[in-house]
């Protein structure tokens, strides 16, 4: 997961436990940090590790601006976190403590009831939970309770190391790799085995990790596996310890069938590994198991050793005819492919931030209040997210730039002081969190795509005063994809005609002097940006304020709202017109017809300049719902049609 999301341009920091030292490196674009303590294995290491855990989150977060934390259940390792927590931590549940030792029965000693409480602390105030399976998420209300939703999300597949390789040949043997521990099952399989050699007194049990004394006997779990498998079977099990991934893909090559008789297990990742190679496979019930493999022929009742004798070998003797199960390696592609998973994760990493910003922009509300969070937009500047609490509904917007809020501001007041209602953010200031910007603001109730065709309304909008001491921003603005795009080698597949004509059209225009006028302007007054109720009217997204002709918004409002099929309806074009005529007595026809040409053109050269850059694809299916052949069609039609000499007069 790590190594998928840097591989999307995030930064990644991974803690974890150094055997030796405390030491950092970086792998596969992850940074990762070991974290070293001589006394990890004693009462008081379990403290002093965590807490130096959280001195290095602590300084990683001042240095790097972490936007949120991710951390296992098991050990709760982020405990002493809570004093500094000024961002979100997911938990991801794998197996807590208080499941596990329902199966292995033992414990760590007087150190396990601090872990059971840290482990139940951690869950209780946790930002979100994700869950690695089903089966687990299924589990987890019977020992604890969440007020909170479980979202499941497998885990991603590693098919760099492990692979079908058809060169390693086939063995007389079958397979089981985990730690040897009660929970894992092999007790249950040692059982088993006495009935498997008894049907094939050649085969051989390989036994692929390390050894422990996680058992109700608190001994050398091998040592058991010995005394239960009967003494003539001895010279079949074959123990190779913990082995490098390259060492144990061959044995999964090598073997016929990959055992896994968990008493309990989540989504184990040795089950993946084995499916990613073809080998068959025989799980258990009580698992995640199921979900996983898709297929209950070689799915055993937990528990039941002669269950288990008889499903093993009904995988071995099918793998004697068919030596690979090309259904598990298609599976593990299609259920548990990394990239697909990284982005499902993120999303969820995406709604935990904006969870975390709702709440301190609404600081009445708790986490239990906050019903729903649905993404409406993703656009290039800025996300907004439709939030919905016990309280209300809300517009949540992530500004994806440098944006200046003063304008947008004096834009409030001036349409305010004129009777023209606004939705303004309801925080004071922009909220900065981890070097973005957001604000809230209620969600209007009412119709929104509405036709309107109310001129007074929009004479109201543009005849307020909206004269500022500002210099001019936009033709600055277009000056920038104007030299971009006369220095860019290619136009990735868009007609150098076409630009041509926009840059030579441009040209003309920026020596008009209204556009180095300073007026501010809404500059997206669009039929989605006016929500109706009734005869009341709001005003929305304040995203383009843009300072230059006193006409730019009217050019908005022809452009939005008056064309039909490419066409402009020249009646309401003119109708409006005449409304401002006694205010803008300054304007000709020319400046009218100018202000639409330069929206329209300023239009064309932003999607150019975003398409060249690699930004949008002017081609894709999100670009053809605003496409820009519709503002090129237009500019045509403007020349065509509305030369400047037909309104002279």
């Amino acid at each position: 997961m790590a190594t998928e999301l840097a591989k999307k341009g995030h930064n990644v920091f991974v803690i974890c436990r150094g055997l030796k030292r405390t030491y950092h490196y970086i792998e596969d674009d992850v940074h990762i940090f070991r974290v070293y303590d001589k006394n990890y294995n004693t009462f008081n290491g379990y403290f002093s590790y965590r807490k130096k855990v959280a001195k290095k989150i602590c300084k990683l977060y001042k240095q790097y601006k972490i936007d949120l934390i991710e951390t296992p259940d098991w050990g709760a390792e982020t405990i002493f976190l809570k004093k500094h927590k000024n961002i979100p931590i997911i938990v991801r549940l794998h197996t807590p403590l208080k499941i596990w030792l329902d199966y292995n029965n033992n414990n760590f000693g007087k150190i396990t009831n601090y872990m059971l409480k840290w482990e139940n602390q951690n869950l209780q105030n946790a930002d979100l939970i994700t869950c690695c399976s089903h089966f687990l998420s299924n589990t987890i209300p019977l020992y604890f309770s969440l007020n909170k939703n479980l979202h499941v999300i497998y885990n991603p597949m590693n098919s760099k190391d492990f692979y079908l390789d058809k060169k390693v040949i086939k063995e007389n043997a079958i397979l089981f790799v985990g730690s040897l521990e009660e929970r894992k099952g092999v007790l249950i399989l040692a059982q088993a085995l006495n009935l498997i050699f008894e049907k094939y007194p050649n085969l051989t049990m390989r036994f692929i990790g390390k050894d422990t004394t996680r058992n109700s006997f608190n001994e050398s779990t091998k040592g058991i596996i010995y005394n239960i498998v009967k003494k003539q079977y001895h010279k079949n099990l074959l123990f190779l310890g913990q082995i490098s991934n390259q060492k144990l893909n061959y044995f999964y090559n090598s073997s016929r069938v990959a055992i896994y008789p968990s008493l309990f297990d989540n989504l184990p990742y040795v089950v993946l590994e084995a499916m990613s190679t073809g080998i068959y496979v025989v799980g258990s019930q009580n698992s995640g198991m199921p979900e996983m493999l898709d297929d209950n022929q070689y799915i055993y009742q937990t528990g039941d050793y002669i269950d288990l004798a008889h499903k093993v070998l009904c995988a071995y003797q099918k793998s004697l005819t068919e030596p690979y199960n090309f259904k598990n390696i298609c599976n593990v592609q299609k259920k548990f492919d990394s990239k697909t998973i990284c982005n499902e994760m993120l999303r969820l990493y995406q709604i935990s931030i904006i969870k975390h910003v709702t709440q301190k922009l609404l600081k009445k509300i708790d986490s239990t209040k906050i019903t729903l969070i649905e993404r409406i937009n993703n656009g290039l500047a800025n996300e907004v997210y439709k939030i919905e609490t016990l309280q209300g509904k809300y517009i949540l917007k992530k500004y994806l730039y440098n944006y200046n809020f003063r304008l947008e501001n004096e834009l409030y007041d001036i349409y305010e002081k004129n009777k023209i209602k606004v939705s303004r953010p309801l925080n004071q200031t922009v909220f900065q969190y981890n070097g973005n910007q957001y604000n809230i603001f209620n969600f209007l109730e009412g119709k929104i795509n509405v036709n309107i065709n109310h001129l007074d309304y929009f004479s109201k909008l543009l005849l307020c005063d909206r004269k500022v001491l500002q210099n001019a921003s936009l033709i600055n603005k277009c000056d920038l994809y104007y030299i971009s795009l006369n220095k860019v080698h290619s136009y990735n597949f868009l007609s150098p005609k076409i630009i041509k004509y926009v840059l030579q059209e441009y040209e003309v225009l920026r020596k008009e002097k209204i556009f180095y006028d300073s007026y501010l302007n809404h500059g997206d007054i669009s039929k989605s940006n006016i929500i109706c109720h009734g005869d009341e009217k709001n005003l929305i997204d304040f995203d383009e304020v843009i300072i230059t002709t006193e006409l730019y918004d009217f050019a908005v409002i022809v452009v939005k709202h008056f064309v039909v099929d490419d066409k402009i309806d020249l009646s309401l074009y003119n109708q409006l017109i005449f409304s401002l005529k006694n205010k803008f007595k300054k304007y000709t026809a020319k400046d009218y017809y100018n202000s639409v040409r330069m929206y329209l053109i300023k239009i064309l050269l932003e999607k150019f300049y975003l398409h060249c850059i690699h930004k949008i694809n002017l081609f894709d299916k999100s670009q053809s719902k605003d496409d820009y052949r519709h503002y090129y069609n237009l500019l045509i039609y403007m020349q065509k049609y509305m030369e400047v000499k037909k309104y002279e007069t």
